[in-house]
């Protein structure tokens, strides 16, 4: 298992010894070089491998502490909003880069998120979580185009909501409500609002 935090928290080593500091603990040595050296590759890391990490900044830091992560090939991944104190620029290059990384090696990840647009570039599964439960786990995709419920949807910043009653079921649910009928992709009970 290993973890990436909001703030990266970087050693006073470079950036090549940031990333392998998990696998010394860990014994590794032979591969340990080849192994810092692909993921820095993969990652499309700006620093070069001998340069401070301590003083890297932003995106370059995050950087780090993603490779540092990932170099030890973990079962899971827990990620604690790891886009949160980057710019809009450096996200939207990062987010794919890290995306590629987790599908090719499979991954297992959980990523803690109030960003729609991580979730939904990340994300097979998503949960929503309000008051501390549960209140729809789906596949992401569904999460944002089919909310469980009009609290759901508030949530994930649906801005648009018609009132109704399903009137019928088939393959689709259609419901009558704000001046007319309308079909939608989920299942409910008839009468339920």
């Amino acid at each position: 298992m290993a973890t990436v935090f909001q703030h990266p928290l970087l050693a006073d080593m470079t950036v090549a010894q940031n990333v392998a500091i998990g696998l010394k603990f860990r014994g590794v040595g032979d591969e340990r070089d080849a192994r810092v050296g692909a993921l820095a590759r993969a990652a499309r890391h700006r620093a070069t491998p001998g340069s401070a990490g301590a003083n890297a900044l932003g995106g370059q830091a995050q950087r780090v502490a993603l490779a540092r992560a990932l170099v030890l090939e973990p079962e899971v991944l827990l990620l604690d909003e790891p886009f949160a104190g980057l710019d809009t620029p450096t996200r939207a290059e990062l987010l794919p880069d890290l995306g590629a990384i987790l599908r090719h090696d499979r991954v297992t990840t959980m990523l803690v998120t109030h960003d729609r647009g991580e979730a939904q570039a990340l994300g097979d599964r998503a949960a929503v979580l309000m008051a501390g439960r549960i209140a729809q786990l789906d596949e992401t995709a569904r999460v944002f185009h089919a909310p469980a419920s009009e609290a759901v949807a508030r949530f994930i910043g649906v801005e648009t909501s018609v009132t109704g009653r399903v009137i019928a079921r088939d393959a689709g649910c259609h419901h009558r409500g704000g001046g007319g009928e309308e079909a939608r992709d989920r299942s409910a009970r008839d009468g339920r609002r």
